[in-house]
């Protein structure tokens, strides 16, 4: 490669970078809000999570159900609460690739509904 072709292809792989990060920012700032309003959308299955606890740990209620459901909702919240902003990111972010939502996401909405359906479980035992 000769000196101008050289300093072509650096200033191409500089300009790539830019437009990288200002995407991989923009991603992770998404990804923040995202991480923001997912809680008020999951309230109804955090708020009766403990109570789902103690129903599984009464003998009366019989078998305990949602236990992994809610293993799996403390978990996906857990990761999601570690999404941070990124105003200004100079290397990639663990965990975070540019165009990829985190499964965890996902996870908690699935989760938040296995939770609520659990506490419909001990509902209907208790009204038989």
């Amino acid at each position: 490669m000769r000196g101008a072709e050289f300093d072509a292809a650096i200033v191409e792989a500089e300009a790539w970078w830019k437009r990288y990060v200002e995407a991989y920012g923009a991603h992770c700032r998404r990804l923040s809000a995202m991480a923001a309003v997912l809680p008020s959308e999951l309230l109804a299955a955090i708020t009766v999570a403990e109570l789902l606890r103690s129903l599984n740990k009464s003998p009366r209620r019989g078998t305990p159900v949602g236990e992994e459901a809610l293993d799996r909702l403390k978990a996906a919240v857990d990761e999601i609460r570690g999404i941070e902003p990124a105003p200004a990111l100079e290397y990639p972010v663990p965990g975070i690739v540019l165009g990829r939502v985190p499964a965890a996401f996902a996870e908690a909405r699935l989760a938040a509904a296995a939770v609520l359906a659990a506490v419909d479980v001990h509902r209907r035992r208790a009204s038989m």
